[in-house]
């Protein structure tokens, strides 16, 4: 399982993604203009495997993290 973050040049996260395939399948959204997408392992909710969508959980992980986009990307306390 992997997780993806669409962000912006400062970190702050437009969108999270969770692709759970084999290994060699990619899978994802297109991120806007002005957007980057990196993967990311420190997440509160696996969201490859949500069943009933947790959006509360989802909205928790934009308000207090924001993406450390230089290498390796990583969630940071904001």
């Amino acid at each position: 399982m992997k997780n993806f973050a669409h962000h912006d040049a400062e970190g702050t996260i437009r969108a999270l993604i969770g692709v759970d395939a084999p290994e060699g399948i990619r899978g994802g959204v297109e991120p806007a203009p002005g957007e980057f997408v990196q993967e990311v392992e420190r997440l509160d909710v696996d969201l490859a495997n949500l069943g009933d969508l947790d959006w509360e959980a989802i909205d928790r992980i934009g308000e207090r993290y924001r993406v450390e986009p230089h290498p390796p990307a990583k969630l940071v306390e904001k």
